[in-house]
């Protein structure tokens, strides 16, 4: 009974007492929690046939505070945080909930309150179109001079690209970055990456092609016009009456081909040896070009002679 007496003696006083020690008690548990922020990819769970068709938040800022000894433990990788869109099975805008996933790595090292800011996100889906499609290098500049790229190939030729319907469906062809072809003479191999027609598709097979040029010297085509005829065996005793036409050539080659030709160097000439007497002749023409040139076409191809005696 003393001892019942003794405990209920200014029992108000006790009690106060008490719950003023939890009191500070909790509030000394309170001034030693820390806080830690994370910035978090935001991961998108969806429905296989459905994809992302318009920007959302790619992070979030995770807040986790508890005791330092804990919090400071924890690395960025042991927490991720996911939005469940999988239940949606049309094309449309929805909002789901941002959720926190611990993983057991972070579990064990203690609870913890934890915020996350947003903490919900709204996303527009499409339907996923998956197209392969062909790549067209993008080049710029020009080879070396009196050479050109006469073919070039891409490897790959074709690149499967993924993303909503609206993004893909609408593509015919996929783009290289500049591929610069200025002052080459010989074949060459450049990589490049492909252009990304929007942020919102992907290629599964990476985004990196294989260009390989081929560089062959020009070949050039030019004509000369104005130029004489030449009769050649023609006898002293006869004379040609009236003008000789003039003639051309059109011949093909390299620029340094082309540009050492001097237009004195061609020759356009009728062999007269067969002429006899006067009277009306009609003789072949025929051309003389020096060097390694082609020739392609000349005129004219024959002429007709009035021919006298002198």
């Amino acid at each position: 009974m003393k001892l019942l007496d003794h405990f209920m003696h200014r029992w108000h006083i006790k009690i106060f007492s008490f719950l003023l020690a939890v009191l500070l008690f909790k509030f000394y548990q309170i001034s030693n929690l820390d806080e830690r922020f994370f910035s978090v990819p935001l991961e998108l769970i969806m429905d296989d046939g459905f994809i992302p068709a318009g920007d959302y938040p790619s992070h979030v800022t995770v807040t986790i505070r508890g005791a330092s000894e804990e919090i400071f433990s924890v690395q960025e990788e042991d927490i991720r945080t996911t939005a469940d869109f999988s239940s949606h099975k049309t094309e449309g805008s929805f909002r789901e909930p941002i959720e926190v996933v611990q993983k057991s790595t972070a579990q064990s090292k203690g609870d913890w309150e934890i915020r996350i800011e947003p903490g919900d996100v709204v996303i527009r889906q499409e339907q996923k179109l998956i197209k392969t499609l062909p790549v067209d290098p993008s080049l710029t500049g020009f080879p070396g001079i009196g050479y050109e790229l006469s073919q070039y190939f891409v490897s790959p030729s074709s690149v499967t690209v993924v993303g909503p319907r609206s993004e893909v469906e609408p593509l015919e062809a996929l783009s290289t970055e500049a591929i610069d072809i200025s002052g080459k003479y010989e074949d060459f191999t450049a990589m490049s990456r492909l252009v990304y027609p929007s942020s919102l598709v992907y290629f599964p097979g990476g985004d990196v092609v294989e260009f390989r040029g081929v560089i062959t010297e020009s070949l050039l085509v030019k004509t000369i016009a104005n130029l004489d005829l030449s009769l050649f065996n023609l006898d002293n005793a006869l004379v040609v009456e009236g003008t000789l036409p003039r003639g051309s050539v059109t011949i093909q080659g390299n620029q340094a081909q082309i540009e050492s030709l001097a237009q004195k160097e061609i020759l356009l000439y009728g062999d007269c040896s067969k002429i006899t007497g006067p009277g009306q002749y009609t003789i072949p023409v025929l051309p003389r070009v020096p060097g390694d040139s082609t020739l392609l076409n000349w005129l004219p191809k024959e002429i007709t002679l009035d021919i006298r005696g002198e």
